[in-house]
């Protein structure tokens, strides 16, 4: 009885390091962007900080999000933010 064993592995790591001059990001879809100091399309979404529960509908109320200055703000108008560390 024999066994043979095969393993490959590949990683790919990247970082955008500019863009045309003066723009910083590239939208690539809702969540996706191009975003310089960032990897290729990386996830940027908005950060809830707080929201309550209302028991009568079962649905989230009073949501705010992570306003990028380390307080909160609606959530409609609050920026996304990356989802991963550079």
């Amino acid at each position: 009885m024999s066994v043979d064993v095969t393993l490959n592995l590949a990683t790919n790591g990247n970082k955008i390091l500019s863009l045309m001059p003066g723009v910083t990001s590239v939208s690539a879809g809702t969540n996706l962007q191009h975003r310089v100091g960032y990897p290729v399309g990386s996830w940027f979404t908005k950060k809830v900080v707080s929201a309550q529960f209302d028991s009568a509908t079962g649905k989230a109320i009073n949501i705010l999000c992570d306003d990028g200055n380390g307080g909160s703000m609606a959530c409609a108008g609050a920026p996304r933010s990356a989802s991963c560390d550079r």
